[in-house]
């Protein structure tokens, strides 16, 4: 059975920062990745042409993070620096950036399970075994979902419109959960199919803005849509605060389709007498020699009460915690 010194679950955007990263921080360590598609994960597959919230500048910025003297390949100089782009685009501009000769093994499965006894034990599920000193879990997550007795419409698919148009018919009345940038952007697809909504927001407002300082707030396209909403331009969304349960109650009874844009949640991997859920959000460590990033497990905000998800912020939440991992390998 092979002996890795650090194995990476999970080839994504995040599976693959952390891998440019060791080509250069622990060049010389050996390194195993699991994943069932090395594709780059359900960003390529899933949400590829959602459009990313933070602008182009800012992801060619996290690669010099890594590395002083990167500079972005000439193709990519249609697109604006000060813009956002689709999201598909970020994961091209990864595989660009790894280095196509550092030598690491690569699993084409999915893990099963994993124990520990002085090393970790990898079982996957087309009963390959490896063992690893280190294990870095970026095995992404799944939107978030209640539990209702409507049918839902999956996020990935109300984020493109004419996927989206092949759920509904014109008579049918959707819920959504969730108005941030992804419901946002969902509200906009319903509203040009002519589809009645009603949109469902948990604080104060239903729309939190960049422009005004808010953290995580809304920028571009989903703050383009927002301001149309809330300026009546958009004629079949009512928006709802969640204490209005009479409202909310009538909707739900109304409606043909839920579609919930509430978050994430990471993908469950089962580690013997270890709950993956929990982990130290600042320095991402779930126990020892285990760590996780990505949107499975996002780095704390300085404020304390956000979470920092973005190609930026995995780097860096990734830099800060190197020297550690690094450490653990002895």
């Amino acid at each position: 059975m092979e002996l890795y010194d650090l194995t990476i679950i999970g080839y994504g955007i995040t599976g693959m920062i952390f891998l440019a990263i060791l080509q250069h921080k622990l060049p010389n360590i050996r390194v195993a990745v699991i994943d069932p598609y090395f594709d780059g994960g359900a960003l390529i597959r899933e949400y590829g042409d959602v459009i990313s919230n933070t602008p182009f500048s800012k992801a060619i910025n996290a690669l010099k993070l890594i590395d002083s003297k990167y500079e972005v390949p000439s193709n990519y100089s249609m697109y604006d620096l000060n813009k956002t782009t689709p999201l598909y685009i970020l994961v091209h501009l990864l595989k660009d950036f790894i280095k196509t000769d550092y030598k690491y093994d690569k699993y084409e499965t999915k893990v099963s399970n994993i124990e520990y006894n002085t090393e970790f034990t990898i079982t996957n599920e087309d009963n390959t075994q490896l063992r690893s000193k280190v294990i870095i879990l970026c095995q992404g997550s799944n939107p978030k979902i209640l539990k209702t007795d409507i049918p839902s419409i999956p996020l990935h698919i109300a984020l493109h419109k004419d996927l989206l148009q092949k759920y509904l018919r014109p008579s049918d009345k959707v819920v959504v959960f969730g108005t941030a940038h992804s419901g946002t952007l969902v509200l906009n697809n319903l509203e040009t199919l002519n589809i009645k909504t009603t949109a469902i927001y948990t604080k104060e407002k239903p729309f939190y803005f960049a422009k005004d300082g808010e953290y995580d707030g809304i920028k571009e396209d989903a703050e383009r849509i927002a301001e149309d909403i809330i300026n009546n331009k958009y004629k079949n969304i009512d928006l709802v605060n969640i204490k209005s349960l009479d409202t909310i109650i009538k909707a739900t009874k109304k409606a043909s389709y839920v579609i919930y844009a509430i978050g994430f949640e990471a993908r469950k991997i089962l580690i013997e007498d270890i709950d993956s859920k929990h982990y130290d959000s600042e320095s991402g460590k779930i126990a020892d020699k285990i760590w996780g990033f990505g949107i499975a497990y996002p780095s704390i905000a300085p404020d304390k009460i956000h979470y920092d998800v973005g190609l930026y912020s995995f780097v860096e939440h990734i830099l800060k915690q190197i020297e550690n991992i690094k450490q653990s390998l002895v």
